[in-house]
């Protein structure tokens, strides 16, 4: 039988390989060394502060990675005085043997919070060959939203000297009868867990179960994931749901040196979490707009006006008294209701040109910016959209985007608009425990 961690893994499943993980040794306090991914409270250096004085000088993912507060508001160390002593680091706590090496494998994950009880993930390695952020993509990897391209150069001179890569990325698959992890979990969950711990500042429990290359399980849930319909119905395995600039910068780094490195370097591959996107433990939750500089009905004819052609209708709402409710948007449609002060509307769309409404939404007000002198800003929560309306700005209100419209949306408008929805709160954002190394 062919090693299942070498490229013919792809034969049971295109894109993926078994990595050795690398994980802290016993002595290691595991609360003290798994860390929010870096990407989070990029406006709240409290948090990070609040990190600092939890982990203070012992071994932690902390000093492996550079939280992105840094990139975007630079305090008085450099960037690159971080960067350094990020892989200075590394090479230490190589040195020390701290870290242990797994066979290889991967990790079944068990994640517990304040809002879910459960969340699996399986902890494994991506081919990046498969990968493609460029929108419209027929890659088997694809990112979900529209990849900022200038962001890559800051992360990509993190990664290239580092010596082990610890992930956020969380990629999602598309699983409605939750073939492929629930029986890996129905099996293992009554085992001794190799790791267990709560994580630090509210970030709940995580318990992993690692799973070797030639176990059963192994083959069982590569088979379950090549056979997925939607694979075969659209050649779409996962699209990113968190950490689409850390993807795109793993597959830059790759891209910057494949030429001059064997085909099986260990930087053709990136660490991630797979998550079926049916999980109950992911939430989508839809992200508003709220537009200054236009009355409510100004709004509305600029909405008649450029969706003319899409069978648009619009109906005023019969009170805007009571609690807002998010629309309910039928099969083949799109929908959204427009807030103000004193009035509002009920937007439809019966031949719409995208799958979401959020990417209608989002491609009728980037045109309203050429147009008019206004804001665009975003917010979480029908309570803000009020608000906010009673102090004579205006809103749209987005609908509950379907688990199933996700992939749809993907397939057929290439990447989803910006800011069209976020995953959980924060603290249910990944905690960084497994790394792999990458040179």
């Amino acid at each position: 039988m062919p090693d299942p961690s070498s490229p013919s893994t792809s034969s049971l499943c295109p894109a993926l390989h078994l990595p050795n993980l690398v994980l802290p040794d016993e002595s290691i306090d595991l609360r003290r060394w798994a860390v929010i991914a870096c990407d989070q409270h990029t406006t709240d250096p409290a948090y990070w502060q609040q990190v600092e004085q939890v982990v203070e000088d012992a071994p932690s993912s902390y000093h492996m990675i550079l939280p992105e507060i840094y990139l975007e508001q630079p305090d008085d160390l450099p960037v690159s005085h971080r960067i350094s002593r990020i892989n200075r680091y590394m090479e230490t706590i190589s040195g020390e043997q701290k870290l242990r090496t797994l066979p290889s494998g991967w990790m079944l994950i068990d994640r517990t919070t304040a809002w879910h009880s459960h969340r699996l993930g399986l902890v494994i390695a991506i081919d990046l060959e498969h990968y493609d952020f460029t929108p419209g993509s027929s890659a088997l990897i694809r990112a979900s939203e529209g990849t900022v391209v200038e962001r890559i150069p800051p992360r990509l001179a993190v990664r290239r000297d580092a010596l082990y890569e610890l992930p956020h990325v969380q990629l999602l698959f598309d699983d409605p009868g939750h073939t492929v992890i629930e029986p890996v979990y129905d099996a293992l969950k009554h085992n001794q867990p190799f790791y267990e711990t709560d994580l630090m500042l509210g970030g709940g429990h995580v318990r992993g179960w690692h799973v070797t290359a030639d176990q059963a399980l192994t083959r069982q849930m590569l088979t379950a994931l090549g056979g997925l319909d939607r694979l075969h119905r659209d050649g779409l395995l996962f699209a990113v749901g968190d950490g689409n600039h850390s993807l795109a910068t793993a597959k830059a780094h790759w891209d910057e040196i494949k030429d001059q490195v064997t085909d099986d370097h260990p930087a053709r591959f990136a660490l991630v979490e797979l998550i079926n996107i049916y999980d109950d433990g992911i939430e989508f939750e839809p992200i508003h707009r709220v537009i200054s500089g236009l009355d409510i009905h100004q709004l509305a004819d600029s909405a008649r006006r450029f969706f003319a052609q899409q069978q648009v209708r619009i109906q005023p709402l019969r009170t805007l008294s009571g609690e807002l409710a998010l629309p309910a948007c039928p099969a083949g449609e799109n929908r959204m209701t427009l807030v103000g002060q004193t009035a509002g509307y009920d937007l439809r769309l019966l031949a719409p040109q995208s799958a979401l409404s959020t990417a209608s939404a989002q491609a009728w007000l980037d045109h309203l910016l050429t147009e008019e002198t206004v804001q665009i800003d975003y917010v979480h929560g029908l309570d803000a959209i009020s608000r906010l309306a009673r102090q004579g700005q205006c809103g749209i209100v987005l609908p509950d985007m379907s688990k199933q419209s996700f992939f749809d949306s993907i397939v057929q408008d290439g990447v989803l608009p910006r800011k069209t929805f976020s995953i959980g709160a924060a603290a249910e954002k990944r905690y960084y425990i497994e790394g792999r190394r990458i040179r």
